[in-house]
């Protein structure tokens, strides 16, 4: 260590006072950088990263990008330190120069031209991190808020929730913490901080949602909904379009605790928003949300009508990502109608796209669907290997609603197969996963999986006893409640007329609890 210190210091000597000057300010970069953000951020122009390129001190890429060895970064940072104003100056630089590249590219990241402008984005991530948690710590709100869209869209693409989650909940409160002193650099207005705020906060709990974390998710999006409200209500359009993304996301997460009116509201309340906005891209989002609460109240036709205008808006839009969404959350209402066909052919458009694009999501979702519609045409090898391929990305990922559903769903095809065992651990994982995130579609699902499994060992009274509870609870999926209202029929009818009538249930709440906790053991 020694020796490559000295070798750095012999090397540094022999430079010019220029040359340091640029590899002291290069050394804030992080995961390298282009030569349009050297001359901005350190003001290194051409000149001078060709001279550090020829004395090894800088490497230029294949790609036209620039890199320090992290040795060579940490010793110029080392520098760089020595002089607080010269570093804070530069940091300055390196957040807004990465934070009006996020803002810029906004438009083009929900385009047609997505990948090219995704794969730049990829490119800078570290840099950008960085630029955005900077920002939030010198107390930039208007420069957090600018930035937080493109910033919240690029993680999602990348499924990146389990960073997100901490990233943006760290922004918050270092928004939240500058609001209340005089640490902000710039004089923002309380309204500015604000909206800030309320747009991070919205985005975590997108984030919490996806990893499983509903109460902490909840917590944020009505935190942030309680900002919105009068701020849109007072006129701010910046803040009526916040609102309709902290209203959308509310309507995800209350539909997918089995809250469907609330669902409901949030998301054609955000929906109306957009398309006052006029946009395009969370017009589709609103739309797919709200498909899949009609295919989940069996509101068929209406879920098909509001995912084809999806489907046509992505269309229009040109993003192959966006494009595939639709496609797959489509292929649920025809499935849910019996058109296998159609549902296959929409979902193998989508994975195409998916796989183009690179995006882990909608590829899970498109396998779970193909193996749900083999399952229907009794392919059980297929729908099982294709189902596993889902599970596996979605513990990749840790999407846990997606999780357990899919769980859910192998646990159903390895019944069919007569494989208990493992069916049985599949419906004990997702019946899990479901509770500790409050998913109550999901733990009705798994106890339908269940109760399948008691009726056929002969558990008939167990499983009639969980049945009843399926089939009339509020916040069940159609699908699910028809299915046990076949089963619950088919094995009343083979009781004794006296024992069917005197074992008669009805739902209640607090027995559906025990339920789940006697499936579980506890």
């Amino acid at each position: 260590h020694r020796s490559i210190r000295a070798t750095l210091d012999y090397s540094w000597k022999l430079l010019s006072a220029e040359e340091q000057t640029a590899l002291r300010r290069l050394s804030v970069f992080k995961g390298g950088f282009t030569r349009e953000a050297a001359e901005y951020v350190a003001g290194a122009d051409l000149s001078a990263l060709s001279g550090l390129v020829a004395k090894s001190l800088l490497h230029r890429t294949e790609s036209g990008r620039y890199d320090l060895h992290e040795l060579v970064r940490q010793f110029s940072l080392d520098y760089l330190l020595k002089n607080e104003s010269e570093y804070v100056e530069t940091q300055d630089r390196h957040s807004e120069y990465y934070s009006q590249l996020l803002q810029q590219r906004g438009d083009g990241f929900k385009s047609m031209d997505q990948p090219r402008v995704g794969a730049e984005l990829a490119a800078e991530i570290a840099n950008l991190r960085q630029a955005w948690r900077w920002a939030g710590e010198r107390g930039q709100a208007l420069q957090v808020g600018q930035a937080a869209d493109t910033l919240f869209w690029l993680y999602e693409s990348r499924c990146d929730c389990r960073e997100g989650v901490p990233l943006f909940g760290y922004v918050s409160k270092s928004l939240e913490e500058n609001s209340k002193s005089s640490m902000g650099t710039a004089s923002h207005s309380d309204e500015i901080y604000d909206l800030a705020r309320a747009r991070v906060m919205a985005y975590q709990g997108f984030f919490c949602l996806r990893q499983g974390q509903h109460p902490q998710s909840r917590e944020l999006l009505e935190r942030s909904l309680a900002i919105l409200r009068p701020l849109a209500d007072g006129g701010s359009l910046a803040a009526r379009e916040a609102l309709s993304n902290t209203l959308a996301f509310l309507g995800m997460l209350t539909v997918s605790l089995g809250d469907y009116t609330n669902g409901n509201r949030f998301l054609n309340e955000g929906l109306e928003i957009k398309r006052t906005n006029k946009d395009g891209w969370g017009i589709a989002f609103c739309l797919r949300q709200l498909g899949v609460l009609g295919f989940y109240q069996g509101a068929y036709d209406e879920a098909d009508r509001l995912l084809s205008e999806g489907l046509e808006i992505s269309r229009a839009l040109g993003n192959a990502w966006a494009i595939a969404y639709s496609l797959d959350f489509l292929s649920t209402s025809a499935y849910a109608r019996g058109a296998y066909a159609e549902a296959e052919k929409l979902l193998r458009e989508g994975l195409a796209l998916s796989k183009q694009v690179g995006d882990r999501f909608t590829t899970a979702y498109a396998l779970n669907g193909l193996g749900l519609v083999k399952q229907s045409l009794g392919d059980h090898s297929d729908a099982q290997q294709l189902l596993e391929g889902s599970i596996s990305i979605w513990r990749e990922i840790g999407d846990q609603a997606s999780l357990a559903q899919s769980l859910n769903n192998l646990g159903d095809v390895l019944l069919e197969t007569d494989n208990r065992t493992e069916a049985e651990k599949c419906f004990l994982e997702a019946l899990a996963v479901g509770r500790n995130a409050g998913l109550v579609p999901v733990m009705l699902d798994a106890l339908l999986g269940s109760a399948s499994l008691r009726a056929a060992e002969g558990s008939t009274e167990t499983a009639l006893k969980a049945l009843a509870h399926i089939k009339d609870h509020p916040a069940g999926i159609e699908t699910t409640k028809k299915r046990a209202e076949r089963l619950y029929s088919q094995l009343q009818s083979k009781l004794p007329a006296v024992e069917s009538g005197a074992g008669a249930h009805t739902f209640r709440e607090e027995i559906f609890h025990q339920l789940i906790d006697e499936v579980l053991g506890q």
